[in-house]
């Protein structure tokens, strides 16, 4: 070989350049995509559309192999090293090029890859493994995919609910709400130290107990103290409850978006996140407007956890029977109605909950005090505010808020 060539070569290109003599192709270490959506989970989400007029449910069919492993869980993102570490090392990986948020693990002597979990669907991450302060491979992989199941070994059917197209046209956003099993007190339940540090990494601050008095004496999170936590007690487990447990899911909806305002992540949970949590995620995704196809397919990826969890949609349809029951042209305006004049809930509640979940924390913050500004139910609705929220006794020119709206004063 011409020794100029190799003179002006650095260092990333004789690696890069020894793997080619060694007929190992570079480029193969990083994928260029990869679908977080494990086989099991994109089958189903792709090959079938429920809809008012189904006649039954399809979920059995992809639940091959569900007694050798569990299909709650996500593809990771893998990493191969070109050769096993002879050294120690650090790996990155970041949803900014320049690894500014990058998250760090380390490389153990003797390892031939590198893994990612818990990613985010429709997002680029940048990665590499630094061994010996030398850079051996990076790259980036676009994560394809929705519906986003979490690897939580300690922790059973987690998932985050974002990922669903609604009504709006828009997708619900990904990293504010997720639903689950107990973390706690029930037997095959209890999590791990990793898993508690994980599930904060994630963002999560606020614990939503949806379990019953006898099966929870928790008073506090077990995320820790500085995690926000609510316990009702729900007893009732199927489609009565939207009707008897009304006070119940209103506090709930509420602590719920309370936090999400605070910046918060909210972990929703029953004892196996199926039927209470179910019954949550339903009147959420309706009230963002999830459609029935979303909303039953939701509800039967808990089935893909273990045996004993199987859920088919025609249990949760009653519920869907009950909301049509009440006033309003669409689907969504019949959620809107029932959380509105059945739970009571304040509009701003269901109004900040919609811009929060479907166009994110930014654009929330970023209409505080203008379109989104509402009085409390318990205030006059004649007086106004000006932007930054106080009370004016006699406006004159400018603009002010009232009842939610804006009105400029000439």
């Amino acid at each position: 070989m011409n020794k100029n060539i190799i003179s002006v070569m650095d260092k990333t290109g004789l690696f890069v350049l020894g793997l080619m003599l060694l007929g190992v192709n570079a480029s193969a270490q990083v994928p260029d995509t990869i679908n977080i959506e494990n086989s099991n989970v994109r089958a189903y989400i792709n090959d079938n559309e429920y809809t008012r007029e189904s006649n039954k449910s399809v979920i059995r069919k992809y639940l091959d192999g569900l007694g050798e492993r569990r299909l709650d869980q996500a593809n990771a993102l893998h990493i191969t090293l070109p050769a096993a570490a002879e050294e120690e090392g650090k790996f990155y990986y970041s949803t900014s090029e320049d690894f500014s948020d990058a998250i760090v693990l380390d490389i153990k002597k003797g390892d031939t890859e590198c893994e990612a979990g818990n990613l985010v669907p429709q997002t680029t991450v940048y990665t590499k493994a630094v061994i010996n302060g030398e850079t051996v491979v990076e790259g980036k992989t676009f994560i394809d995919g929705h519906v986003r199941m979490m690897n939580l070994e300690s922790v059973l059917n987690m998932r985050d609910m974002g990922g669903w197209m609604t009504s709006s046209g828009k997708r619900i956003q990904y990293g504010l709400l997720y639903r689950g099993s107990a973390i706690d007190f029930q037997v095959g339940h209890f999590i791990s130290r990793e898993d508690i540090d994980e599930m904060k990494r994630l963002g999560i601050g606020a614990d939503l107990d949806l379990r019953d008095s006898h099966e929870s004496y928790e008073t506090e999170s077990a995320l820790g103290s500085s995690v926000a936590y609510q316990f009702v007690g729900h007893s009732a487990s199927d489609y009565t409850s939207l009707r008897t447990d009304a006070s119940k899911w209103k506090k709930d909806f509420e602590f719920i978006v309370k936090n999400l305002r605070e910046g918060k992540s909210v972990y929703q949970h029953c004892i196996l996140g199926a039927d209470r949590t179910g019954l949550m995620s339903f009147i959420i995704g309706g009230i963002l407007g999830m459609d029935i196809d979303a909303l039953f397919k939701d509800y039967e990826l808990t089935s893909m956890t273990a045996s004993n969890y199987l859920r088919e949609w025609p249990r949760i349809n009653l519920c869907v029977e009950y909301i049509n029951t009440r006033p309003g042209n669409t689907f969504q305006e019949r959620f809107e109605y029932y959380f509105i004049n059945d739970l009571r809930v304040n509009a701003k509640y269901v109004r900040d909950f919609r811009k929060i979940m479907l166009d994110g924390y930014d654009s929330y913050y970023q209409t505080i005090g203008i379109d989104d500004v509402e009085t409390d139910e318990s205030v006059n609705d004649d007086i106004f505010y000006d932007l930054l929220g106080r009370v004016v006794k006699n406006p004159s020119k400018g603009i002010y808020i009232k009842n939610g709206k804006k009105y400029i004063m000439n």
